[in-house]
């Protein structure tokens, strides 16, 4: 791939910096110079965000040279890589050490970059991209987008996140303009409101729970008649139909869009363009070089000639996606994900849609379920009014959650999706709270002669079922 001249905003030094092509193209031949010893070997970039990592990716990509990103140094193993840049110096990892390497058996000369999946959705995999696997989706998009130079293309998602390699690659390709910003502003709505108000830029991708930390007036702004915001990529999650419905403007002229993929197949698999006015939405067509199949219980894989090197071993035919789908209107739709299938008091139900029936309710913004402990449904939420006697409703008695957690604000984790971790701190933290609430309140009965058959403080909560909904609620 040839790196084509382009611009830099960076906005990761507390105040901006201009980057302009020229000088862009002066670090890129920097570090090409200090990188050609490297040649054909993973690279593990331990740099700080900004305009030099920028510059550093953009000459190993023009050297045929793999990178990955990287926070701590004592990772790179973990990534596949035998070279690690600290932003100081380049170490050669030994030779002994790289043979422990989870990527050895999975390399090849196309090799492009390798990333370690998050985990959300099973096992953290060690994934190696390459370029006849991402190339496509930038062609595809460069195409279907129209992107020239006249264009700034946003580029705010963790570089843990593949999707963020299309932020870098578009202007590597087309020549637009990159606005770079720190990781800390998408998890602070003010910040990144002012940097979206201020630098107009006109591609932007984001996951649905980015987007709704937003406040109502930048949404508004955003879905409104004077967006400057020409195509707007919404993935990672399921779409956020409420959220689109309720701030777009009929004369908004910004196209939205919902993209699905896997980084196991890096990185986007597919797009749906949304219309001003829809019920439902699919997952879309297939990207450039992607085809899809469903196996018999409707789960959705990915083939074509796009393949990944996942753990060692390259994809051969269709790779497994974990998502459940039924057509809908001619198209597919994510219902749910293998693993969310669960019985619960001898009935079985689907998570995803246990979620979707609680954030259709009209004061809900946002509705995630899950089971702890292999036992206990708790619905997390956020909402403007208690939903307990609407659920009674919606929801059949037997999957009436054990615990309902209200949220003010819905934790993100780095990728910019829901934080499910920081979610089982919140609940195990409130029901922490209650159980020592609840043996004080024993003890003083005890003191009236009121006695009881267990000592609570030698329990924890998922002892005791449906009273854990009495003793929290």
């Amino acid at each position: 791939m040839i790196v084509v001249p382009f611009s830099i905003h960076d906005l990761c030094y507390g105040e901006e910096r201009f980057l302009s092509p020229h000088f862009v193209r002066e670090r890129i031949e920097h570090f090409k110079c200090l990188f050609r010893e490297c040649l054909g070997e993973v690279i593990a970039l331990h740099m700080q965000r900004s305009s030099e990592l920028v510059c550093a990716v953009a000459a190993l990509v023009e050297l045929h040279t793999p990178f990955t990103i990287i926070n701590s140094r004592d990772g790179p193993l973990l990534y596949g890589a035998q070279w690690l840049y600290d932003e100081k110096q380049l170490y050669k990892i030994s030779s002994l050490e790289n043979k422990t390497s989870e990527s050895d058996d999975g390399r090849c000369e196309d090799l492009c970059f390798t990333i370690r999946t998050s985990g959300t959705t099973g096992e953290a995999k060690l994934v190696a991209v390459p370029f006849s696997c991402i190339e496509p989706n930038v062609d595809d998009f460069r195409e279907r987008f129209h992107i020239t130079s006249q264009d700034v293309i946003l580029c705010a998602t963790s570089f843990c996140f593949d999707p963020s390699i299309i932020e870098l690659f578009l202007p590597f390709t087309t020549g637009a303009d990159l606005l770079l910003v720190p990781d800390h502003v998408r998890s602070q709505p003010h910040l990144f409101s002012s940097v979206l108000r201020r630098y107009k830029p006109t591609i932007v991708q984001l996951t649905p729970s980015v987007l709704s930390l937003l406040d109502e007036n930048t949404l508004a702004w955003i879905f409104g008649s004077s967006s400057p915001i020409r195509c707007l990529l919404l993935g990672g999650e399921k779409f956020p139909s409420k959220l689109v419905k309720r701030f777009r403007s009929p004369s908004n002229l910004t196209k939205v869009f919902n993209v699905y993929g896997v980084t196991e197949v890096s990185c986007w698999a597919s797009i749906a363009e949304i219309p001003h006015s829809f019920n439902n939405v699919t997952i879309g067509s297939p990207l450039k070089s992607t085809t899809f199949t469903l196996t018999e219980e409707n789960e959705l894989l990915l083939g074509g000639s796009r393949r990944c090197c996942v753990n060692g071993m390259w994809n051969v035919g269709f790779t497994a996606t974990g998502d459940i789908v039924q057509m809908v209107n001619g198209g597919l739709d994510i219902v749910g994900r293998t693993d969310e299938q669960v019985k619960l008091n001898g009935v079985r139900c689907n998570l995803s849609a246990i979620s979707e029936s609680v954030q259709s309710l009209s004061h809900v913004t946002f509705a995630r379920a899950s089971i702890y402990k292999e036992k206990f449904l708790v619905l997390f939420v956020k909402a403007d009014v208690p939903i307990e006697d609407a659920l009674r409703v919606l929801i059949p008695a037997g999957l009436f959650p054990s615990k309902i957690v209200y949220l003010d604000i819905v934790p993100v984790n780095r990728n910019g999706k829901v934080d499910c971790s920081k979610l089982l701190e919140i609940l195990e933290e409130q029901c922490s709270k209650a159980m020592k609430t609840s043996t004080s309140l024993l003890a003083f009965l005890s003191k009236f002669g009121i006695k009881v058959d267990s000592d609570l403080s030698n329990h924890s909560f998922t002892d005791y079922g449906t009273l854990m909904r009495c003793m929290t609620s």
